[in-house]
């Protein structure tokens, strides 16, 4: 995991409650916002962590849909799923990325992942066999 970029996320989240919200996808059908509009919370919106990620790798970018981000490159645009672009970003394993970016996560379990010193953590080490009625991570 890319500590530093995932300190980041957290301090978002941490000094910007209001914008984080696991279960939020960005809302709405065709919907298209400028990241960079997102990374001034001028809109009000709220992303999950994936969102957040992918907002603050690529800046420049624009999410179009719920699930897509739009990036450019030198030759046009690259359109990339937010949860892929998130996670390579983050250097998460994909047991990692299932974990974190799960709608079912709460603030103090992201938090608990972001911050982790850890980069090999798994959702184990946090003591969540997924035993509940959640979802599975594996």
């Amino acid at each position: 995991m890319n500590r530093n970029k995932a300190r980041r996320i957290a301090t978002e989240i941490r000094e910007h409650e209001e914008n984080w919200d696991q279960e939020s996808w960005w809302q709405g059908e065709g919907y298209e916002m400028p990241v960079a509009r997102l990374l001034e919370h001028a809109c009000g919106t709220t992303g999950c962590v994936a969102g957040w990620g992918a907002a603050l790798e690529y800046p420049a970018a624009s999410f179009e849909g719920a699930e897509k981000l739009v990036i450019p490159v030198p030759v046009g645009t690259w359109t990339a799923n937010v949860r892929d672009v998130a996670r390579y970003s983050l250097e998460l394993t994909d047991e990692q990325a299932s974990w974190l970016f799960s709608q079912y996560r709460a603030q103090d379990e992201v938090l608990w992942a972001l911050e982790n010193d850890n980069p090999d953590w798994t959702p184990e080490d946090y003591g969540d066999g997924c035993d509940d009625d959640r979802e599975s991570w594996a």
